[in-house]
């Protein structure tokens, strides 16, 4: 049970992350028009976008947790041991006491929890940081529209942008005289504008497609796309990690 438990508490919390992603998109518009509906024994409706899917990211997640806290375990127990066995050389094992096991046995517990605890917050953290970024993608407009609701429904905050915007032009009017600098880097901007617009360019028109896709295809390419690079990031993170304890051993 003790090596269950993390699991069902990090299945948990992915389930938590994935209602937060679903309710994230029904929020900004997508709808799933094919829901299925079993009427035995009792109604059930089923939702390919807003069930399996996520069903299926959550598969993915636990997955990914899986291998990384591997991979954390054990470099953290390789690192223990090749800390223990420095400066030992031939000298004679002493039996430990059962202080001393039970002491260990604390630590041991305590660094498995550590490792369990960066493997949560390492995979649920860049899974739901890359559904914010590429369903921004996705959607172009849903920033200013953000802003923009933002400005609606508190007037406060108007005010305060206002109140910046008088307090940045007095600083403005008050370095009037070192003005060369900005001088300088407005020129340094305009000479480097032709290049950072063509990559703007190619950029728009690689991700023209995506944001002409409806709201259900963006939603299914931001699910998709975020378990799937978030899976191979930490997977080469995994090997890379690896490679670095094996160099370090040998050195």
């Amino acid at each position: 049970m003790r090596g269950l438990t993390p699991i069902i508490i990090f299945t948990l919390l992915a389930v938590l992350a994935e209602y937060l992603v679903v309710f994230y998109a029904m929020s900004i518009g997508v709808m799933d028009a094919a829901v299925l509906k079993i009427d035995w024994p009792v109604t059930i409706s089923i939702s390919p976008l807003f069930h399996l899917v996520p069903i299926s990211a959550i598969v993915t997640l636990v997955s990914t947790w899986a291998y990384l806290r591997k991979k954390l375990t054990v470099r953290s127990q390789g690192l223990r041991k090749s800390g223990a066995l420095v400066g030992r050389g031939t000298e004679p094992k002493k039996p430990k006491s059962g202080m001393s096991r039970r002491v260990g046995s604390f630590f041991s517990k305590i660094e498995t929890s550590r490792v369990s605890i960066r493997s949560t917050i390492t995979v649920l953290l860049t899974f739901l940081v890359l559904v914010l970024m590429i369903s921004l993608l996705t959607y172009p407009q849903l920033i200013y529209r953000t802003v923009q609701s933002a400005y609606q429904n508190n007037p406060s905050m108007l005010n305060f942008v206002r109140s910046v915007d008088s307090s940045v032009a007095g600083f403005a009017e008050a370095v009037a005289p070192i003005g060369w600098i900005g001088t300088t880097i407005n020129n340094g901007l305009l000479a480097a504008a032709p290049a950072v617009q063509n990559l703007g360019s190619g950029l728009g028109n690689s991700l023209a497609s995506l944001a002409g896709l409806d709201n259900a295809g963006k939603y299914l390419v931001f699910q998709n796309a975020a378990a799937w690079i978030s899976g191979v990031l930490i997977l080469f993170y995994g090997e890379f990690m690896r490679k670095g304890y094996r160099y370090r051993k040998k050195q």
